[in-house]
């Protein structure tokens, strides 16, 4: 999703710009002349004409979808331009810069980065002053880093771009408004969704403001401020974003592209979380036709919405089904990729969770070990986010079968990867907090639990603005810490700011609002006010049993406790009524 810009040499280039780039932007090149070499520190055993055809057909390869031949040609101009040249020299420093991208394009960032660091210096030696050049430069290297994970120092170079892009051009101008979309999308990437949201929207202004008529980078701002407001939690205002951006983007092209699909995979998404599958799978199938139209072979678009396709069946509780396209996106992928791969990684994870949400907790684990082993083959570090999510779900899994302190391990493996991938907080952090949480009350260790959930709460605090459901969860689950620690106001305290979260988040006869009910019950039962804890569990009983089987245990313990409460309250015959549920 990175956006490139144009590189403004002394000699007349061509940009080539992809609306949402997935390799690095190249120009095309105008004939050099060499007139202008001086003679000094030259090498006349190579011929310069040599240089500039070698340059120039790596361009007219790159621009050509060739990138493997054209870095075979950018490196030949790299070490005849060494042969040239004592010292530094602009058209080594120009090698330097396409060999960086040529790397890029083959999916070789860390090269990449020391040829494109190389270059920046050689400009520096060779012009002091700041200049668009050196602008592009930075923007690359930043674009290397994201290639390399390194997010927080993309950051630092991209904003270096913005602000040589800010100090030539006085107003707004179009390398200003893609440098602003280049760091409001890794922003994004670092979990930082509410600072993304500042440059992603300032991208959208300065977008309108050059041009009047839509376009395809304004459709792509709309989609990205949308996943903004999907992180943020803001789901209403997400699909908004995204409908704007599908429509304009069916007002632009002429037949499918790429953008139309990763709109309706986006709005696939956004319903999915607002609770309609069924609404997301209708788009869902447009998006595969689109695929299927625009790539003749499978491809790995076709596998994620292979996997979105499994998600919604996941939410319409049709898992089987579900597996079965998890399985089919891993057979793609199998197909795809020779070897470890990170997408693999993904799919073996998402046909381990799917496994435990069947009930098949042996096989679930070794998938999700699967997942964790190829991980550190493919990272050669733990250190990656993916990592942390996948222990977070082998931690789940050990827990379900009881393997608590197995659980634990897992749980503080992911949360020491994740506090250093994230010092200043991520809502990932505080998701793994919560199980660590979880899995520390199942060991009975409740203060241990109370701080962990304490970090947590810190964490969402920070991050969330206005109502969030991880952050109502969240206080949910403190509340019942403190119910374990015997400290029932305190638990009412924030078992009642959950609730009054979730009033603004969910219908009354949401499975989010049974639980906080079901809590208060609880609470009022455990502290004898037998006729609050009547009213409680009776809402709560009757919400449950919407949702959940009358059998589960978790129902059944309801059951338990509102019988014992009306018992209490010497309300027999309607507790007879309710040993009726009991199974």
């Amino acid at each position: 999703m990175y956006v490139g810009s144009q590189l403004p040499l002394k000699t007349a280039l061509k940009a080539e710009n992809d609306l949402v780039p997935r390799r690095a932007t190249f120009y095309q090149f105008v004939r050099f002349n060499f007139s202008f070499i001086p003679k000094e520190g030259e090498n006349r055993e190579y011929d310069p004409e040599i240089l500039e055809h070698l340059l120039q057909e790596g361009c007219n390869l790159n621009l050509g979808g060739k990138s493997k031949e054209a870095l075979e040609q950018f490196t030949q101009a790299l070490e005849i331009a060494r042969k040239l040249y004592t010292g530094n020299h602009q058209l080594i420093q120009w090698s330097l810069y396409y060999k960086g991208n040529a790397l890029l394009n083959v999916s070789r960032p860390q090269e990449a980065l020391d040829h494109l660091l190389a270059a920046l210096e050689m400009s520096k030696s060779l012009d002091k002053e700041d200049n668009t050049e050196r602008a592009i430069y930075l923007s690359e290297i930043a674009r290397a880093f994201l290639g390399l994970n390194r997010l927080e120092e993309a950051i630092k170079y991209f904003t270096q771009s913005l602000d040589i892009w800010r100090r030539i051009y006085n107003g707004n101008n179009v390398r200003i408004e893609h440098s602003l979309y280049n760091i409001g999308g890794t922003l994004l990437s670092l979990g930082k969704p509410h600072e993304a949201l500042d440059y992603l929207k300032e991208a959208l202004e300065m977008n309108k403001s050059l041009s009047i008529e839509g376009n395809e980078y304004r459709a792509l701002y709309l989609n990205e401020i949308g996943r903004a407001f999907h992180a943020l939690g803001r789901l209403q205002e997400a699909l908004d974003y995204h409908k704007q951006s599908l429509e304009l983007s069916r007002r632009i092209f002429k037949g499918n592209n790429p953008l139309l699909e990763r709109c309706l995979g986006n709005i696939f998404n956004t319903l999915l979380d607002l609770g309609r599958p069924q609404e997301a799978l209708n788009h869902y199938q447009e998006a595969l036709e689109i695929n299927k139209s625009l790539f003749k072979w499978e491809n790995e678009e076709r596998a994620l919405l292979s996997h979105g396709i499994g998600d919604a069946l996941v939410k319409l509780e049709r898992l089987p089904e579900a597996l079965n396209y998890f399985q089919q996106a891993l057979a793609i992928r199998k197909k795809l990729y020779q070897g470890d791969h990170d997408n693999l990684v993904h799919s073996l994870m998402l046909i381990g969770i799917t496994l435990q949400q069947l009930g098949k907790i042996e096989e679930s684990v070794e998938y999700l070990i699967q997942g964790v082993e190829m991980k550190k083959r493919i990272s050669h570090i733990n250190d990656h986010p993916s990592s942390a999510i996948i222990m977070n779900r082998i931690g789940t899994g050990l827990q379900k079968q009881g393997k608590f302190q197995a659980a634990y391990d897992y749980f503080k493996q992911a949360l020491e990867i994740q506090q250093r991938l994230y010092p200043e907080g991520h809502l990932d952090t505080a998701t793994t907090l919560d199980n660590l949480s979880s899995v520390q009350c199942s060991l009975k260790k409740y203060h241990e639990a109370y701080d962990s959930m304490r970090q947590a709460l810190e964490i969402d605090k920070k991050i969330c603005q206005g109502p969030h459901p991880h952050l109502a969860s969240d206080l949910n689950a403190m509340g019942t810490i403190l119910i374990e620690l015997g400290k029932y106001d305190e638990a009412l305290d924030f078992l009642n700011q959950s609730y009054e979260m979730k009033l603004k988040l969910y219908p009354k006869d949401h499975l989010e609002m049974a639980i906080s009910l079901g809590n208060f019950g609880q609470v009022y039962h455990l502290q004898k006010k037998f006729p609050e804890a009547k009213d409680y569990l009776k809402q709560a009983l009757e919400s449950y049993i919407k949702h959940i089987p009358i059998d589960d245990p978790l129902v059944q313990a309801f059951v338990d406790m509102l019988i014992e409460t009306l018992e209490q309250l010497g309300e027999a015959d309607e507790a007879n009524k309710y040993r009726n549920y009991k199974k």
